[in-house]
């Protein structure tokens, strides 16, 4: 009989948990004790939040990198949005998400799509953050055509599940986490942390553009990809707008990876799809400023917030040269300054970062 017990002991506590908790964002449940959360896959987390228990209508969504997770979906003036940003998205899972939006009764009005210049490579580098399109019908969208789904998790041990409700009781977060209204914040990081993430992450984005890690695209597949996704959604306006990141870590990209052709094509790609787009990388006030940074590429939420203001035409003061509004006719000019600001960048920064052989990165 005790032999009995003990497993039935165990599955009925793990239950409890993972109902009470629910890590997997399985039954919808909100309370004090798993309201704030360091997220584990954001494609897994947002594709069942959205499939299985998300009672708010949406009419709008933002699709984007984890650089678009730190703007609050609550800033968009006038808008129901749900942001939809996660790690390293590349184009070809923009369908996959709006689908799931439209399939669960949601009526998107307005789609904006934060647009990252690795999403121009075409070799797929697999960093624990990245999904393949096989990867991506396996792991997240498989599961949710088993019925049984949501109770085998049920009896599956999380960390979060003892992680969650201390972290929630604590309150004393070093990293990224979320709210259950999916937002996500960052505590501001010391000088001597945000460097170590700058000169580490500066690096490896950099050599990603570099070598037999990266293959443009040369306007095919992405433009297909852009073409259909546009097509498939005739009711819905785009809005489309480049990520703010750190001006060193452009400049590394473009200068010191040799990319100005390949950024120049891929801007005017999304620009013949979509007609304009808002550019908020380059030189400003904003990417000029390590300290809006927590590293390289990442800022925080508060200059996400400008961004929704920006798109949304908020009133409020713009900053110069952060969001400038590029069509086919003013690109060009556009590129002229641009090509000029990068010939007189000061790379000597980055050259020693990149010659850096104590800083390990592949």
């Amino acid at each position: 009989m005790l032999t009995l017990l003990i497993p039935i002991s165990i599955a009925i506590i793990l239950s409890l948990g993972n109902l009470l908790i629910d890590p997997y964002f399985l039954w919808g449940i909100s309370h004090r004790y798993n309201y704030l959360y360091e997220s584990l896959d954001e494609r897994i987390e947002k594709v069942n939040r959205i499939y299985y228990n998300e009672r708010k209508s949406y009419d709008s969504i933002l699709l984007g990198s984890s650089r678009a997770t730190y703007v609050n979906q609550n800033d968009f003036a006038n808008h129901r949005l749900f942001n939809f940003g996660v790690s390293s998205m590349m184009p070809f899972e923009y369908d996959y998400y709006l689908n799931l939006l439209e399939q669960k009764g949601h009526s998107l009005k307005t789609i904006y799509l934060q647009i990252d210049f690795f999403g121009s490579n075409t070799i797929m580098t697999d960093d624990g953050n990245t999904y393949t399109k096989e990867k991506l019908e396996k792991v997240v969208f498989a599961p949710l055509e088993n019925h049984l789904h949501r109770i085998s998790k049920l009896l599956t041990y999380n960390k979060q599940l003892i992680r969650i409700p201390l972290d929630n009781v604590k309150k004393a977060f070093t990293q990224a986490y979320y709210t259950r209204d999916n937002i996500k914040y960052h505590p501001k990081v010391s000088e001597e942390q945000r460097i170590e993430a700058f000169n580490y992450h500066l690096k490896r984005h950099t050599l990603l553009f570099m070598g037999d890690k990266y293959a443009f695209d040369k306007g095919k597949e992405l433009k297909n990809i852009l073409l259909q996704v546009k097509a498939r959604h005739p009711n819905a306006s785009f809005v489309i707008y480049t990520s703010p990141v750190s001006a060193p870590l452009f400049a590394s990209e473009i200068n010191f990876a040799k990319r100005w052709e390949e950024y120049k094509q891929w801007l005017r790609i999304h620009l013949e799809v979509f007609g304009s787009l808002y550019q908020f990388g380059g030189f400003n006030e904003i990417t000029q400023n390590l300290q809006n940074y927590k590293d390289d590429d990442h800022f925080y939420p508060y200059v996400g917030k400008l961004i929704a203001q920006t798109l949304t035409k908020q009133d409020f003061t713009p900053i110069k040269d952060f969001g400038i509004y590029l069509t086919l006719d003013n690109v060009e000019e556009y590129f002229a300054k641009l090509e000029k600001q990068l010939k007189d960048y000061d790379m000597s920064e980055i050259i020693e970062i990149m010659n850096d052989e104590r800083l390990k990165v592949f």
